[in-house]
């Protein structure tokens, strides 16, 4: 009887060893593979464009800033606001797009950063 029971906790022991193993690899492949695509780099060229300056252009862009769902991210007054703050999923920051402390305007290239950023979802870092 005594043979038994120490064969049972004996292949239980070996289960739960494999089984903590497995999840401690797969852990570590998520946590790998998610570094890997979270600093990946794409060489996309941008557009030199013409950023008019005119009042009627700065109030279209203030008026799609705000009704295309941009200030539900950025902020009404573009600075950045929290997204996510999730304990499992974890914590997103929407960019801030001002030119302040902080902000992402003063480092773009006027026209071909913006292109870039807006239509391919690439920043200046290339991520």
């Amino acid at each position: 009887m005594m043979n038994v029971r120490k064969k049972i906790l004996k292949w239980t022991g070996i289960t739960l060893g494999a089984l903590v193993g497995l999840i401690i690899a797969a852990v570590v492949a998520i946590y790998v593979i998610s570094t890997v695509r979270l600093n990946k780099t794409y060489d996309v060229p941008g557009t030199a464009l013409t950023i008019p300056t005119d009042a009627a252009a700065i109030a279209e862009g203030q008026r799609q800033f705000s009704t295309r769902g941009c200030v539900d991210c950025h902020g009404p007054d573009g600075a950045g606001k929290m997204v996510v703050d999730d304990a499992l999923i974890g914590t997103v920051m929407a960019s801030n797009l001002t030119a302040g402390p902080g902000g992402i305007a003063g480092q773009y290239v006027a026209g071909a950063d913006w292109e870039r950023a807006i239509r391919q979802g690439v920043g200046a870092d290339g991520k």
